[in-house]
């Protein structure tokens, strides 16, 4: 690439085609007076304003708390304030804004409703000893082939500005943590971030999450837990930060799920990744003739009509600016509901001591932090401050088995909107020795 002397507008090309050219070619000259020496640099560009080119803001939707209950709040418009409590006040809501999410896949009301606490996601808080307790959500989705697992990871990625979509087939540990490598111009060893740090306050989409290798799963435990990534190679000893939510989607093992096992024995995951999750939904292909029939209607209109098939009540933008103002809210759990989480809690421990008793993943205090995310996520949804908690426990002697934690989001949607759930309840997500827990949200 030819030379140009100082003051003339700079330009960016790619290497010219080889043609004949008369004359002598010659560089700019007076370098060497000037003490210049290597002429091969590396471009930079020096900024003094940036504008985002799609309009949306960077931190839209993951924006990381802060102090204050009304400091994420300073930046919305007082229009977009009030576009905002329209939204909630129009009827039937909550129906409305779930069915926006993911147009494109018919069905699966549960998992929609999970992505949309996962974009919420409780509150994040710092201890006066700087510990930090996780708020980001964590879900895993495991399904037979070919229910669009792959088709909620990939509009949840794409709905997030800072999110990274990555396969566990193909990613190493290093790939999805960090790695030291050599700097080729300057030979100083440097991180190279990996997706999880890529993802930092956003979510990162791992499908195939099932595939990966035992030792590449054991590299994200502290990334999924304490939202950190320690390295020690080469002589530098950091701590990344990796405040992210994950989205997992795993196939079963066998290709299909055997409904008469337990979920353990279903999914080749150790216990340590699972209990990190705080919803674990199991999605079964079974025949049914109204469902196949209307799931064929919807994808055949959608490839006919293309953006006439898919009109949400609230468009990408609109669910975008709802989810930033109600993340910008910091919902506090009542007297009351510390009572009962802290009563609920011994007696499911009590209960998971007994002896002879069959449960497929021990009651720990992850899955206590979990209700509280979920709680707090709630709350955000409906833009209130205080939560109020009920917990009721049910024996289901048939199946020995808890319900789900759908359910958590099942009946907390139907008593705020005092409407009627419609649909099947998946698969259990935790045999928590046949108890159930149901949330029931109440606000004041």
């Amino acid at each position: 690439m030819a030379l140009t002397s100082p003051g003339e507008r700079a330009e960016c090309r790619r290497e010219a085609p080889q043609r004949k050219m008369g004359g002598v070619q010659e560089g700019v000259k007076g370098l060497k007076s000037l003490g210049v020496r290597d002429l091969s640099y590396r471009l930079a560009f020096v900024a003094n304003s940036v504008q985002v080119a799609d309009g949306r803001r960077e931190g839209d939707i993951r924006d990381r708390d802060t102090d204050g209950d009304d400091s994420g709040r300073q930046k919305f418009t007082e229009e977009e304030e009030d576009e905002v409590v329209r939204m909630r006040n129009t009827p039937d809501f909550f129906n409305k804004i779930v069915d926006s999410i993911c147009p494109t896949v018919f069905g699966h009301q549960e998992i929609k409703r999970a992505v949309l606490l996962m974009l919420l996601g409780g509150v994040h808080k710092i201890t006066h000893e700087g510990i930090n307790l996780r708020g980001d959500i964590n879900v895993c989705i495991v399904g037979d082939p070919s229910c669009a697992k792959s088709q909620f990871l990939k509009y949840t990625a794409g709905i997030v500005p800072r999110s990274v979509y990555t396969s566990g087939k193909s990613s190493s540990a290093a790939g999805l943590t960090a790695t030291v490598a050599k700097e080729p111009e300057t030979g100083e060893f440097c991180i190279e971030a990996g997706a999880l740090m890529l993802a930092d306050n956003g979510i990162c989409c791992i499908d195939e999450f099932d595939k990966m290798d035992i030792k590449d799963q054991v590299a994200i435990h502290e990334a999924m837990e304490q939202q950190t990534i320690s390295i020690t190679k080469a002589g530098i000893q950091a701590t990344l930060n990796a405040r992210t939510s994950i989205l997992a989607a795993a196939n079963p093992t066998g290709g299909r799920y055997d409904k008469s096992k337990p979920l353990k024995y279903n999914v080749a995951l150790p216990p340590a990744i699972l209990s990190r999750f705080d919803l674990v939904y199991i999605m079964i292909d079974e025949p049914d003739e109204n469902t196949d029939y209307h799931i064929a209607h919807h994808i055949v209109r959608v490839h006919q009509k293309r953006e006439e098939a898919l009109a949400p009540a609230f468009s990408t933008a609109q669910l975008k600016r709802y989810i930033s103002f109600a993340k910008s809210l910091k919902p506090q759990l009542s007297s009351e509901a510390k009572k009962v989480l802290v009563e609920s809690y011994v007696t499911l421990r009590r209960g998971d001591s007994t002896p002879g008793t069959r449960v497929a993943y021990r009651m720990t205090v992850r899955q206590l932090e979990a209700l509280i995310r979920l709680s707090e996520a709630i709350a955000r949804s409906h833009l209130e401050r205080v939560v109020s908690l009920l917990i009721h426990f049910y024996y289901d002697e048939s199946s020995s088995s808890c319900t789900t934690s759908l359910s958590v989001l099942m009946e907390s949607w139907n008593i705020l909107s005092h409407l009627p759930f419609h649909g099947q309840c998946h698969q259990p997500i935790f045999d928590l020795h046949a108890v159930c827990i149901v949330i029931l949200v109440h606000f004041h």
